[in-house]
Formats: C-alpha cells, sequence, structure tokens
C-alpha cells in the first residue's frame, strides 16, 4: 500500500473508532492527574493566547485550555466529537472565543496563516500513522507565529513495529517514533526542544510527549 493510500485508510479508521464511544467520559476521570503529572510540567512555558486544539474528542483538555486562552481552534475529522465540543462550550467559553471545524484528517484549512500561540494534542495522535502526522506537523508550521511553541503526545511504537498496522498494535498505537517526529519538524521550520518517552497500559516507551516551537 503506497504512502496516500495508507494516510486515507489510517483517517476513515481514525473517524470510525472515535465516534460515539463510552471511552471518552472513562478518559475524562483520568485527566486530573494526566495534566498534574505528565502535561502541565511541559507546557508551563507556553503562550497561550491562541490555542489550536487538534481531535479534543469531548473536550475533556479543552476545559484546562480554555481558562488560559482567549481564543481556540478545535479541528476534528469526527463531526460527532466536534458537535460534542460545541454543545459543551458554546460559541463562547468564559473569555475564551471558540472556533470549530470538521477536518479531512490531515489539513488544517480553517485555521489561518499564523494565528495560533500554541498547538496542542494529547491522546489522539497516537493513533495517527506516520504519513498523517507528517501532513499535519507540515500544518503547524504555517498556522503557528513566530515564537509560537507546541505540545503533541505522538507514538513511539514504530521503534517497535515500523510498519505495524495502528489497529493491530496495543492500545492501537501507530508507527510513530520520536525521531521521524523530529524530521518532521524539521522540515516544517519547526524546532523541537524536548521529548520525553511515556509508557503506556505497562508498555515501557510506547509513547511520546515533543515539545516544540517556530523560531
Amino acid at each position: 500500500m503506497d504512502a496516500d493510500a495508507k494516510l486515507r485508510q489510517n483517517i476513515v479508521e481514525n473517524k470510525h473508532k472515535h465516534a460515539e464511544t463510552p471511552y471518552f467520559a472513562e478518559a475524562e476521570r483520568e485527566m486530573a492527574i494526566q495534566w498534574e503529572w505528565f502535561i502541565e510540567p511541559l507546557i508551563r512555558r507556553g503562550d497561550f493566547s491562541s490555542i489550536l486544539e487538534l481531535a479534543p474528542g469531548h473536550g475533556r483538555n479543552t476545559a484546562k485550555l480554555v481558562t488560559m486562552a482567549r481564543e481556540m481552534y478545535l479541528v476534528d475529522v469526527s463531526e460527532h466529537c466536534i458537535a460534542a465540543c460545541r454543545e459543551r462550550f458554546g460559541e463562547k467559553a468564559g473569555e475564551c472565543v471558540m472556533h470549530y471545524a470538521v477536518n479531512d484528517g490531515h489539513s488544517l484549512p480553517s485555521v489561518p496563516d499564523r494565528a495560533v500561540t500554541f498547538v496542542y494534542s494529547w491522546d489522539a495522535v497516537v493513533h495517527f500513522d506516520k504519513t498523517v502526522v507528517e501532513r499535519y506537523v507540515a500544518e503547524f508550521g504555517r498556522v503557528m507565529r513566530p515564537r509560537a511553541r507546541g505540545f503533541v503526545h505522538h507514538s513511539h511504537y514504530g521503534t517497535i513495529k515500523p510498519d505495524s498496522n495502528w489497529l493491530d498494535n496495543p492500545h492501537w498505537r501507530s508507527n510513530m517514533t520520536a525521531g521521524l517526529f523530529r524530521e518532521y519538524c524539521e522540515a516544517a521550520g519547526l524546532k523541537v526542544e524536548q521529548q520525553k518517552l511515556l509508557a503506556w497500559g505497562g508498555i515501557p516507551e510506547m509513547d511520546c510527549m515533543s515539545v516544540f516551537f517556530k523560531p
């Protein structure tokens, strides 16, 4: 299967697998501890004025981010997820203006050039094929302002099974790696500042949290 075919397949599979599911409610219960232990220590230096959140699900991360932002762009391939977020947060959450978009699963046409000061994604990109991640990182380079920062939680399982199908892997992890993320950032004019490997479901170093910026 060529790269474009893999990209299309992975997008369709992700869209269907992350439709209506009890997972979002279950995951919400873990959000506070994940934020405290893993996320907040790595993102605290960010400018959260204008945030792009990729693949927000039902908004468990968004609920944290809206308290810090003046503007948020929520982008997801799932119509169901965007509808759930729109119902939860409305057009304005406190002082934060909300923008919602259902996309094609690999680009960000609704987000203007140099519009965001922070890119964020947690517990979603871990399922994205490396061909999908490469497209999104290129888009990050376009939408980020100079000196903007980003935080993406992605798979590192590609170091174990580089050519595997994500649906056959533990916790649906994709063929991404920390090294590939660095390569994609370099190609997009971005710089990786820090990468921290993360165990998930008892499997050491299955995931990676990448912190990056636009010079």
